[in-house]
């Protein structure tokens, strides 16, 4: 009874992991240049991360997914004007054609959330790693502000 418990428990995606790659999503695309937040890619990932944990394969494969996908409709939404405007085809073909390159696109998250899910099933190691990695790049990155001349660590 308790095997099963624990595999019904694996393979059910709730709400809470939906929104949290969603979220993930729309942190990657906040973190490219032209928004003025960079500084968030350094946690973008992290909500994807959470999302992962207690999952399948095919759980973490969809959820990964879904993450890009939003991540890619909202960085390349521009594409589908442009094929209107400079290619010359109509918009009910350049919208699809958006969905599929962002779907191709969202398929590396994909995979990136799948290998996370069959290389570590605790991914709150990896959350704790990229944790301490961070906190160290802050510190120096202080240090090095108040002490501009300090030899680089």
């Amino acid at each position: 009874m308790k095997k099963k418990d624990n595999q019904i428990k694996l393979n059910r995606i709730d709400y809470t992991k939906i929104i949290l790659a969603v979220l993930s999503g729309l942190l990657l695309t906040g973190s490219f240049p032209s928004h003025g937040i960079s500084w968030i890619s350094w946690i973008a990932l992290v909500p994807l991360l959470i999302s992962l944990s207690d999952l399948s394969f095919q759980n973490s494969f969809r959820i990964g997914l879904l993450a890009g996908i939003i991540h890619n409709l909202t960085l390349v939404y521009w594409l589908a004007y442009t094929m209107n405007t400079y290619g010359n085809l109509p918009l009910f073909i350049s919208i699809p054609v958006l969905f599929l390159i962002s779907f191709y696109l969202a398929l590396y998250t994909a995979i990136f959330s799948t290998a996370l899910a069959g290389f570590c099933k605790n991914i709150l190691v990896i959350i704790n790693s990229y944790s301490q990695f961070l906190l160290h790049n802050l510190v120096h990155h202080i240090a090095l502000r108040l002490w501009p001349h300090a030899i680089d660590l």
